[in-house]
């Protein structure tokens, strides 16, 4: 996507402002990360914000729904295992306080 305006449109003055929150650790990434490209902050802000699309494409949609699907089989394993192993240290349990016969 490119963020700079076709020569046919108008230029606006760069004069709005947006405040965004972030701990003094994450400024400081940031601005090291605009050095590092040589660009100004504001410039890999604007640049990063124009790049971002939250929407996926049916190709990624696909695969989240395999990873889903894939997740919920291996949760529903662990909570057989689990009920499994809760219920055989029960037993134990059980037979290890009885006393033992003779």
């Amino acid at each position: 996507m490119d963020i700079h305006p076709a020569p046919q449109q108008i230029v606006q003055p760069m004069n709005a402002r947006l405040v965004v929150m972030m701990r003094p650790s994450e400024k400081a990434a940031i601005e090291r990360r605009a050095r590092s490209l040589d660009l100004s902050t504001s410039e890999l802000v604007r640049r990063a914000a124009s790049s971002y699309n939250e929407s996926l494409s049916p190709e990624q949609e696909q695969a989240l729904g395999a990873l889903a699907d894939e997740l919920e089989a291996a949760v529903k394993s662990m909570r057989a295992d689990l009920k499994g192993a809760l219920d055989a240290f029960a037993e134990y349990q059980a037979t290890k306080s009885q006393p033992i016969a003779a």
